[in-house]
This record gives structure tokens, C-alpha cells and sequence, in this order.
């Protein structure tokens, strides 16, 4: 799956390398569905948006009566290790009230490697 159509691919994308973004953003877009989003200059602003928030959307991006929230696992050094997301189906699925939990479980996740990563002297 395109990381541009999918909530947990624009995660990972938004906090990526700048020369990752800038690699994507120059390629064509893939469409997988009429909402996926295919214009660079819409995709960069939904990645800058990302990185503000720490949260990220798909509605019917990657498939048609799929939504989604994810958010970036980030490491001490805040380069993106992961990421994490819930999903459901467009029909009895609301992502935005899940932003907040999913962003908590994320943060739970980078503060936990972190942890682990001083412990083990890394």
C-alpha cells in the first residue's frame, strides 16, 4: 500500500527524512480510490499538519468504506521508529474521537523504547 493513502503511511511519511517526503512528493501519486489523495501540494500540506499534531487521517483513501486514525512512534531523537493506528469501517467508525487515544498510545509506546533503550545503555 502507498504510504500517501494510508493514515499510518502519512505518519510515517510525515515525520520521514526530508529527502523521503521530497522522493514521494516528486513521484506520481497512486490513486487507489476516488478520495486518495494525489496532488503533491495537498499531501504536503496534510504532512505538515501531521507533524503539528501528531496525528493522522484516511477516509476511504486506501479503500473504499475504510477510515482511519495513526500517529508516529517517535525515538528520543524524534526520527519516527513506528507508528500505530485504529481502523473501522466508514459506516460506525468516527476517527477523530480515536486521535486521542491512539496519539497516548503512541507516546506510551516512544516513551517505553526509550526507557528500555537508556537501560540497556543505548
Amino acid at each position: 500500500m502507498p504510504l500517501h493513502a494510508t493514515a499510518i503511511g502519512k505518519a510515517l511519511l510525515a515525520h520521514a527524512p526530508a529527502r523521503v517526503r521530497t522522493e514521494v512528493l516528486g513521484s506520481p501519486l497512486t490513486r487507489r480510490t476516488p478520495r486518495t489523495v494525489v496532488t503533491p501540494g495537498l499531501l504536503r500540506r496534510q504532512l505538515a499538519t501531521i507533524r503539528q499534531t501528531g496525528v493522522a487521517y484516511e477516509y476511504e483513501e486506501s479503500r473504499v468504506g475504510l477510515a482511519c486514525v495513526a500517529s508516529p512512534v517517535l525515538g528520543d531523537d524524534g526520527a519516527v521508529v513506528a507508528a500505530v493506528s485504529v481502523a473501522g469501517p466508514t459506516t460506525r467508525f468516527d476517527p477523530r474521537t480515536h486521535a486521542a487515544s491512539v496519539h497516548a498510545a503512541a507516546t506510551g509506546i516512544a516513551l517505553t523504547l526509550i526507557r528500555r533503550a537508556n537501560l540497556m545503555g543505548g
